[in-house]
């Protein structure tokens, strides 16, 4: 209204003279499209364009529309020609809304987490010297290492195939630089350091375990204060000095080790490990020499120590004798350290019906059992969360999530923990315990086939199935928002382009759902290129508020950006002619390989139907 007549820099003269708060007004009439390009206006503008409570009432509108279209439509007809403050008011705040209580969230970059378009990005793959040239080296889990000093700093950390550890850098890039700097490798150790431990034993007899221990559970724990990573190989826990890349001690256990506990940024405390059937808790800050110091000195140095590296709480060392707990078979693959206040809790989940729970106070006597009867996956925590019977949070906002698979299709379950303890300090809380009456259980449309992990993302949920899927849904559980298959996005390099999709239906299945588990697996569970076995929010801002996924030999980065951007380019001028056709034809022999595996489970799949039912 301002612009008839003026020139551009008259009408912003103008408009910085005018209120905030008429700003603010003025700025609410406008679409999603049209913020976005306000804030390109001006630093000032910025700020207006970015301001929560308009994105929040955008998200609101945003999903009350998805969720009843008709509704929406008619209210808009209803409300026409009044004030259009009333079309966004409408939704009912308290029903759509997925915070409770003081958790911060950045509404701007959460309306694009759920509307902007998805973008991946994969980090370079490693390579080494072989004997017919340069091969690519497989990535065998991943961790992040986050520097508080340098809050711009952000790198990957992961072992490879061939025993070395690998960094990657994907910190935010500075205006000027390239970036196609950006997932590049950093940093590489030497090969095979992983694969050593106390008794001498190198080569292929500890190398046989490296896919047995990475493939599992999640076996990579990132000390970013300390600038150490901790990966278990085999029965062998390293401790790796990411400055150095070099093993500076190593823990070893009767077994192989299926899962180690991960680092909550608010406290700090020692690594539980589960092996295949005993639970140990590894503390890296005592000496390696038990009787080097006593129990109360090793206390003040940690103090002071973790003082110094602005670490917030400290958790007490476990007991001397703590010894281990004895798991169920066949393994556990997530151990989860919940946030503050439960910093003495430990919960264990994996190939048996029940999540276990553990004090650390206590290790190593058995505190509670929750009976979930699915083959359970990973296991993460919720700030806040839905109440599922009254549309309103718990009382006492936390919750714990979990996922796997129950009768062949996946499963995604809730619990809710028990009222806060009235305890003057962590230390003399009582242990937590989980809320039977909350529990919930989606089982029917969570994902056709297993869930493999699941992670808080903003004021969302998301986790990835073997089918490939990618999926967000409410705190609730079970109210959908968007999904995304690695499979269908032609910047996957992990899937080949028209390969896969002509079978792919809605749900990204190929093989039909007819077919029974276990025939599924003989056949190959999948027709497919990828699916993603580890997901890891990075939190942060938009820039910076993606998710890490790990498909069990690639790392890549899903990002919310109005437009794609670019992935870190290969060094094609360093591969020859000849290792140009080798890739091609292994490109062709892969997709003739599948599109048999397809058509055998078709015909598997009619054979089946075909059969009596006293015989399936």
């Amino acid at each position: 209204m301002f612009a008839k007549g003026k020139d551009p820099a008259t009408v912003l003269a103008i408009m910085d003279k005018l209120p905030a708060e008429l700003i603010l007004n003025i700025t609410s009439y406008l679409a999603p499209e049209d913020l976005l390009n306000l804030q390109l206006v001006s630093k000032a503008f910025l700020t207006f364009g970015r301001d929560d409570l308009l994105w929040r009432s955008l998200l609101y509108e945003s999903a009350w529309r998805d969720a009843n279209p008709s509704m929406y439509n008619a209210h808009r007809a209803q409300v026409n020609g009044l004030d259009h403050h009333a079309t966004r008011a409408a939704p009912s705040t308290h029903s759509h809304d997925p915070i409770y209580g003081k958790e911060g969230i950045d509404w701007y970059s959460e309306y694009m987490t759920r509307n902007a378009p998805i973008s991946i990005r994969w980090l370079q793959q490693p390579k080494s010297k072989a004997l017919h040239g340069v091969c690519n080296r497989e990535i065998k889990g991943m961790g992040l290492l986050k520097r508080s000093a340098y809050a711009e700093s952000r790198r990957v950390v992961a072992p490879l195939d061939n025993g070395s550890v690998c960094v990657w850098d994907i910190s935010q890039q500075k205006p000027g630089e390239p970036t196609a700097s950006w997932g590049q490798v950093v940093n590489t150790s030497k090969r095979g350091i992983l694969f050593h431990d106390h008794s001498g034993r190198t080569g292929t007899s500890a190398r046989k375990h490296v896919n047995e221990s990475l493939v599992g559970g999640n076996c990579v724990n990132v000390d970013s204060p300390r600038s150490r990573v901790y990966i278990a190989v085999g029965n062998c826990v390293s401790e790796v000095d990411l400055a150095a890349l070099q093993v500076v001690s190593q823990h070893n256990y009767p077994q192989c080790v299926s899962s180690l506990s991960q680092r909550q940024v608010d406290y700090d405390a020692p690594i539980t490990v589960a092996t295949t059937k005993d639970l140990y808790i590894y503390d890296p800050r005592c000496p390696a020499k038990p009787g080097a110091l006593d129990h109360t000195t090793t206390v003040q140095c940690l103090t002071a120590e973790l003082a110094a590296l602005d670490v917030k709480l400290l958790c007490p060392l476990p007991p001397r004798n703590s010894g281990s707990a004895s798991l169920p078979k066949p393994m556990a693959l997530s151990v989860l350290h919940p946030p503050l206040p439960d910093i003495n809790t430990i919960f264990v989940a994996g190939r048996f019906p029940s999540i276990l729970q553990y004090d650390r106070r206590f290790f190593s006597t058995l505190q509670d059992t929750i009976y979930s009867g699915a083959r359970l996956s990973a296991l993460t925590t919720v700030p806040e969360v839905f109440h599922l019977g009254l549309g309103r949070a718990w009382q006492n906002h936390r919750g714990l999530v979990a996922c796997g698979e129950y009768n062949g299709k996946g499963s995604l379950e809730m619990y809710g923990f028990s009222n806060e303890s009235s305890a003057s300090s962590f230390w003399d809380a009582e242990p937590t315990t989980i809320d039977k009456s909350t529990v919930y259980q989606n089982r029917q449309s969570t994902s056709a086939s297993k869930v493999l992990s699941v992670a808080t993302h903003g004021a969302k949920l998301v986790y990835s199935d073997a089918n490939g899927n990618v999926r967000w849904v409410e705190r609730d559980g079970k109210t959908p928002i968007r999904v995304w298959n690695i499979n269908h996005d032609p910047q996957s390099r992990g899937g080949r382009e028209g390969v896969g999709r002509r079978d792919l239906d809605d749900s990204g299945d190929i093989i039909p759902e007819t077919i029974p588990p276990v025939l599924r697996v003989l056949i190959g569970e999948r027709g497919r290129s990828d699916f993603i076995r580890q997901l890891l929010s990075t939190g942060g801002d938009l820039t910076e508020d993606e998710i890490l996924v790990w498909t069990g030999s690639r790392v890549a980065s899903l990002g919310f950006y109005p437009h794609p951007t670019s992935c870190p380019k290969e060094d094609n001028d360093r591969r020859g002619p000849e290792n140009l056709d080798t890739e091609r034809m292994e490109r062709e022999y892969m997709e003739t390989l599948e599109r048999s595996m397809r058509s055998q489970a078709h015909d598997l799949n009619r054979l089946l139907a075909e059969m009596p039912s006293t015989i399936r």
